[in-house]
């Protein structure tokens, strides 16, 4: 993987080297999400996303920006080498997925609206992707036994975050309602960084400068869930042969740490969730980003 951020890091510099200029308007990153930092493979086993974020509007007090996500994420039971599903602990799942993103920030308040759009079943070629990184590492093939199957989904999204304290303290809530899940999420955050005014940093996903920057953000969230069709299959068309029972009261708890130099930067995220459904257990996953602004 290292080497995958390597040529990808690489590729960015020489693309975007003519483009660089004092001020910041738009980003490129590679996000990588994995359990196998935490020797585990399972539930939310892997995922991959490329986006771009560009500033649309920029004032004194306002800064909005867009971003568009293109990305893949793939779901397993905890045993998946044989095709049983008394072993399973929940389907195997593909999500691949557009995703477009709003937000507008003042110095203490963040919203954004966001529209997914995507795909489950072999049509996402999740299935295919595990696979073959498993050949690759030499590691016993997952069967991908009567995994969620085909079907179209779309999603939209708010969140919004109000700081206090110089935006120390963080208040979060968060909704989404569609055909791959509805949910409610409520939390609060801590934030440590050298830029604290939210329409200036990096926390909102574009700075307003071209100083290093720093931030680390600790993050503790209560999340209902009404309904999750990469477990229970689609809401409305459900030709899911093997589905499960969610958990609706979920807890979570994420730790941020962000470092921005050179028109660069890397991120790393370490998730935890309690279990998404009875037969379950907690998970822990860790996200990388880098990114190269311009």
């Amino acid at each position: 993987m290292s080497k995958l951020f390597t040529v990808f890091f690489l590729f960015i510099n020489l693309f975007v080297f003519e483009l660089i200029g004092q001020e910041i308007n738009h980003k490129i990153s590679f996000t990588h999400d994995n359990d196998l930092y935490f020797i585990t493979d399972r539930y939310y086993s892997a995922g991959n996303h490329l986006s771009y974020t560009t500033r649309i509007k920029n004032s004194d007090n306002k800064l909005s920006i867009l971003n568009f996500t293109l990305g893949q994420n793939i779901y397993t039971p905890d045993k998946k080498a044989l095709p049983d599903t008394t072993r399973f602990d929940r389907p195997f799942a593909g999500w691949l997925f557009f995703k477009t993103e709003f937000t507008q920030s003042s110095e203490d308040e963040i919203w954004s609206w966001q529209l997914d759009l995507g795909l489950t079943g072999p049509q996402s070629l999740a299935d295919n992707a595990q696979r073959n990184y498993h050949r690759l590492i030499g590691e016993q093939l997952p069967s991908w036994y009567l995994q969620i199957p085909n079907d179209f989904h779309s999603n939209v999204g708010l969140r919004f975050q109000k700081g206090f304290s110089e935006n120390k303290f963080i208040s979060y809530t968060k909704a989404k309602l569609g055909t791959k899940d509805i949910y409610i999420q409520n939390g609060v955050e801590l934030f440590w960084g050298s830029h604290h005014r939210f329409n200036q940093n990096s926390f909102t996903g574009m700075p307003k400068h071209n100083d290093k920057e720093w931030f680390v953000n600790f993050g503790s969230y209560y999340k209902y869930v009404f309904y999750n069709a990469l477990i229970e299959g689609h809401l409305f068309n459900n030709n899911a042969v093997f589905t499960k029972n969610i958990t609706n009261h979920l807890l979570l708890f994420k730790l941020r740490g962000f470092y921005l130099w050179k028109k660069n930067s890397i991120e790393a995220t370490y998730h935890f969730n309690t279990k998404e459904n009875s037969e379950a257990k907690s998970q822990s996953y860790l996200s990388i980003t880098l990114s190269k602004y311009f």
